[in-house]
C-alpha cells in the first residue's frame, strides 16, 4: 500500500484534518506515514482514480445513499447482485468488509464495501484495519476511503478522522 485518499465532506473538515497532522508532518494536504502517502480530499469518491475505493455500507450489503448510492448509480445493478448474492452467503458483522469488482466504475478495480452503518468507533476502526489487510492481500497499492460511519452512523467527522489516521498509521 503506497497511496490512501480520505475523503471528507467539506473544507472546513479538511482543514481541521490537515492542521492537526500539521504537527505530524509540514504539508498542507498531503502527508507520508510509514512509507504511505495520504492525501485528505473533498469531492466525489466515484470520480477517483485508484487501485480501489471504500463503500460505507450496511451489514445487508444493499447499496442504499451517500456512498452506497453514488457507487449505485455509476454501476447499475450487476454490483447490488454480486453483494446480493455474498450477503446469503456470509453474515456480516459491523466491521466486517468485502472485496468486489468495480463493474462499470473505471476509475479503479475494486470496490472495498465496509459495513459501517452503525457509525460506531470500534466499527469504523475494524473496518478501516480489515480494509488495510484486504489491500495488502490482493496487491492494492492505492485505495480512497470516504468518511465512514458519518452519514446514516452519525459518527462526528473529527472522530472519524482521528480514527481512519490511527488505524491507518498502525
Amino acid at each position: 500500500m503506497s497511496s490512501i485518499c480520505v475523503y471528507v465532506k467539506s473544507e472546513d473538515v479538511k482543514k481541521h484534518l490537515a492542521s492537526s497532522l500539521r504537527s505530524i508532518e509540514g504539508l498542507k494536504d498531503r502527508f507520508t506515514f510509514y512509507g504511505k502517502t495520504l492525501t485528505i480530499m473533498t469531492g466525489n469518491i466515484v470520480e477517483v482514480v485508484a487501485d480501489a475505493i471504500v463503500n460505507a455500507s450496511n451489514t445487508q450489503l444493499i447499496l442504499g445513499s451517500g456512498v452506497s448510492g453514488a457507487i449505485r448509480q455509476k454501476v447499475g445493478p450487476r454490483l447490488q447482485e454480486e453483494m446480493s448474492l455474498i450477503a446469503e452467503k456470509r453474515q456480516l458483522k459491523p466491521g466486517d468488509v468485502v472485496l468486489t469488482g468495480s463493474y462499470d466504475l473505471i476509475t479503479c478495480k475494486y470496490i472495498i464495501h465496509a459495513a459501517t452503518a452503525d457509525g460506531s468507533e470500534r466499527s469504523v476502526a475494524r473496518a478501516v484495519a480489515n480494509c488495510m489487510k484486504i489491500c495488502g492481500n490482493n496487491n492494492i497499492a492505492s485505495v480512497a476511503f470516504p468518511a465512514l460511519g458519518t452519514g446514516t452512523g452519525g459518527l462526528p467527522m473529527p472522530d472519524c478522522a482521528r480514527i481512519t489516521i490511527e488505524r491507518i498509521m498502525s
